[in-house]
């Protein structure tokens, strides 16, 4: 059996630590057995992003969701789940793992509602794209990066990414407008919706993709054979337009509607596939305006999801290197409050993150905040203070033990009325399956403490 001892002396080079970090002393438990004081296993993972060191042994700790799934053969899903109260940590400790991850796989953010990654992405090197009204606008009809991808690969491959980007646009212009009416469209109108993208993508010949005016013309306008064949008119313009006055409305109003025009615009800044970062920013929106939020996300899953699909493409015909990509994914809790729908494109990654080359990190307050299909698929879970009751809860998918159940809840409320930080700032638990959790201080270097200031606003 070999043990590690702890010393006395400081924390390792060029990391600012939050606990005294001893170093150690190796040996077999005869070597070792009148060592004082105490020898505990001190087995860390060491592959992986340096993350911080274990609090309890000193150890540096490597801690990523791809290097742990594909390098270190740790869990079974490139996947985290972060969790924990407000100002704790969570989205610093994200934000260390996509920058020492960048060199790996290229950190997607898609939909920054706070503009927290901002400052990272451009470091970086990345593309930061911002979205809101008066500021940018993204075309949910312009699917650039897989239409340039069917360009390049032509043959078969090129139908079926025409036909993928074809599904894309479908599926957002249905999404908006559930969510512009609060209910989904009707079967009668998917058809027609359907009929009408294929006919405009057919008889399209500008160089700038179609936007929502140009399909309202061609159903409103144009009224093409296909589409008077699913609309059922037997011939009349009467039967026509009562088949289709309520989807043309619906569509109208994303242009000039509770939505504004922010998808009835060319897109702003189409996203680079070589970027080395991209972020979306939506912190323009407000947090009154539910509906502009949800469309924001789901229009900005479309885009990333898009340009993830053309890369693979492009990657599988040879006229690419294979590139891997870390999406992160914030503030959980607002696609929950979204509805419509928005949550199958979280849940859509979830199950296919491996196929795709694709690891996450999902972030938010509490469990209750996921379905438990997200929470039973993740690879590992990373905890920072937490109530106790939320710990419990937890405990039916995650296997805490008491000490761990113990050790979170003390980080989740100040032991008293004097303090400088909140106690559990920047202190989590990370826990894969069965295997004892590590307990674990996330540090900074100094290069990186510029990045991760998420209350600017009470600088001064």
């Amino acid at each position: 059996m070999t043990v590690t001892g702890r010393g006395e002396r400081g924390a390792g080079r060029g990391r600012v630590s939050h606990v005294a970090a001893p170093p150690e002393y190796r040996g077999t438990t005869r070597q070792v057995c009148g060592l004082w004081p105490w020898a505990v296993g001190g087995m860390t993972p060491t592959i992986g992003v340096p993350l911080g060191h274990n609090i309890r042994t000193g150890r540096w700790v490597g801690c990523d969701p791809i290097s742990w799934f594909d390098e270190a053969h740790l869990i079974a899903q490139p996947s985290f789940v972060m969790l924990g109260r407000p100002a704790l940590g969570k989205s610093t400790a994200v934000r260390v793992i996509a920058s020492g991850l960048a060199g790996l796989a290229t950190p997607l953010i898609s939909g920054d509602l706070k503009g927290e990654y901002c400052a990272l992405i451009e470091a970086l090197g990345g593309q930061v794209i911002t979205l809101g009204r008066g500021e940018g606008a993204l075309n949910v009809l312009d699917t650039g990066a897989l239409d340039h991808a069917a360009t390049r690969i032509g043959g078969v491959g090129a139908s079926a990414l025409r036909e993928e980007a074809h599904g894309r646009r479908l599926n957002i212009v249905r999404a908006l407008l559930a969510i512009v009416r609060g209910r989904p469209t009707e079967d009668s109108e998917d058809i027609i919706l359907n009929a009408a993208l294929r006919y405009l993508r057919k008889h399209w010949r500008r160089k700038l993709a179609p936007v929502i005016p140009d399909l309202i013309r061609v159903i409103r306008d144009v009224r093409p054979d296909e589409l008077r064949v699913v609309a059922v008119d037997h011939g009349s313009d009467e039967r026509y337009r009562d088949a289709t006055d309520g989807l043309v409305r619906s569509l109208i109003a994303l242009c000039d509607g509770p939505l504004g025009n922010m998808f009835a615009r060319q897109t702003a800044a189409r996203l680079r596939l070589d970027a080395p970062g991209v972020g979306i920013d939506v912190s323009a929106l407000n947090d009154n305006d539910p509906q502009l939020q949800a469309a924001a996300l789901g229009a900005c899953w479309s885009e990333v999801f898009g340009t993830v699909e053309a890369n693979n493409a492009l990657a599988d015909a040879g006229l690419i290197p294979q590139r891997r990509f870390l999406i992160i994914v914030d503030e959980m809790w607002q696609f929950d409050r979204a509805g419509h729908g928005l949550d199958q494109f979280v849940n859509s990654l979830t199950r296919l993150n491996r196929d795709k080359g694709v690891g996450q990190i999902l972030i938010s307050h509490s469990g209750a905040d996921m379905s438990t299909g997200y929470l039973e698929r993740a690879g590992a879970f990373v905890c920072f203070g937490l109530p106790r009751r939320e710990l419990e809860a937890l405990r039916e998918i995650v296997a805490f033990t008491d000490e761990e159940v113990d050790l979170i809840a003390s980080w989740s409320t100040p032991p008293g009325w004097v303090v400088d930080n909140p106690p559990g700032r920047g202190l989590c638990v990370v826990k894969v399956g069965e295997r004892p959790g590590i307990p674990l201080s996330v540090d900074l270097v100094e290069a990186e403490a510029g990045l991760h200031n998420t209350s600017k606003r009470w600088a001064a």
